[in-house]
């Protein structure tokens, strides 16, 4: 997919620029309090579900560890926003909600605004776009059928993305004094209640529901979530071609399980400064006004449609 001419691209950035506005300083602290309540909230029903009946305790706990999974995904979708400066109107604001996220996430902020910048400029080059430097073994740029998607299912359910996806850093040496301070706290904090939860009460309900969504669900929606964006089209040879949307319609479904609007990829790789929260508004807009936008699929069982059908060998291959 390409637009007319790179001018109409530039023309729609400031058009939308214009008609939406980032998050006050408020909002945006708002938001992030927001997700950690609704994280602290999926804990507390867990384990109140627990002391009245121990087996729907442990029948909720999958669910739970998903849920604040997809909540610690909503933070990375909240630092990918800080990190184009969209999430906040105030530049240092963004800063600092990246940085206190990354804190919470162990990732480095600092990293991360660096690989996705070579992830726009270079998608799908797996030598120069260091989001996806390590993941040409999961062939993301060979065009999907059956086997490929079956391959990409067993590997979620096997848990073998744990290696690339798991993304733990302890001490960020980029971070300013200040940061990695937190940081230091914020391990002893957590170390600290788990040992006492153990001692005190003899369970570890702080690892249950703090480190294991992180640790294991956040990996494998992090998988998924590549696998959705930029699977099966990351060789393209045009760039807008190498990421797709898959839009959920209910915005119930959309807030478990994509936060933020995370299934509007294509539209975040055409206008990556636009917020969020305004996708659903700027897809209706192209929709109406770009043929060539609105011939695209844009739902999971549009594009899903052609890969279960195809008889199609796997082929091998590099994307550039």
């Amino acid at each position: 997919m390409t637009f007319p001419t790179k001018q109409h691209q530039i023309a729609y950035t400031k058009r939308f620029r214009e008609m939406f506005d980032k998050n006050t300083s408020i909002e945006a602290f708002v938001i992030v309090v927001a997700h950690l309540a609704a994280m602290g909230a999926i804990a507390a029903v867990c384990i109140a579900a627990y002391f009245y009946n121990p087996i729907a305790g442990y029948v909720l706990y999958p669910v739970s560890v998903w849920l604040i999974g997809t909540r610690y995904r909503a933070f990375i979708n909240i630092v990918h926003e800080c990190v184009h400066s969209s999430f906040a109107k105030s530049p240092p604001v963004n800063v600092f909600i990246g940085e206190f996220l990354c804190t919470l996430l162990f990732i480095s902020f600092a990293d991360y605004k660096h690989h996705h910048a070579t992830h726009h400029v270079h998608t799908g080059n797996y030598e120069k776009d260091l989001d996806f430097i390590n993941s040409k073994h999961y062939d993301f740029h060979i065009p999907l059928n059956r086997e490929l998607i079956h391959r990409h299912i067993r590997r979620i359910f096997t848990g073998a993305v744990f290696r690339d996806y798991i993304g733990d850093v302890l001490y960020d040496p980029k971070a300013s004094t200040a940061w990695r301070a937190v940081r230091t706290f914020y391990v002893m904090f957590l170390l600290l209640l788990v040992t006492t939860e153990f001692l005190v009460f003899g369970t570890f309900f702080g690892a249950l529901f703090a480190l294991v969504p992180r640790f294991v669900a956040l990996p494998l929606i992090g998988y998924i979530s590549d696998f959705l964006d930029h699977g099966g089209v990351l060789g393209q040879e045009h760039d807008l071609n190498k990421s797709r949307n898959y839009i959920v319609d209910s915005r119930l479904a959309r807030l478990a399980f994509f936060p933020r609007n995370d299934c509007y990829h294509l539209l975040h790789h055409l206008f990556p400064t636009v917020p969020t929260r305004f996708f659903p508004d700027v897809h209706r807009i192209l929709m109406e006004e770009q043929p060539e936008y609105r011939v695209k699929p844009h739902t999971f069982r549009q594009w899903l449609r052609e890969p279960f059908t195809t008889t199609t060998p796997v082929m091998t291959g590099s994307a550039h």
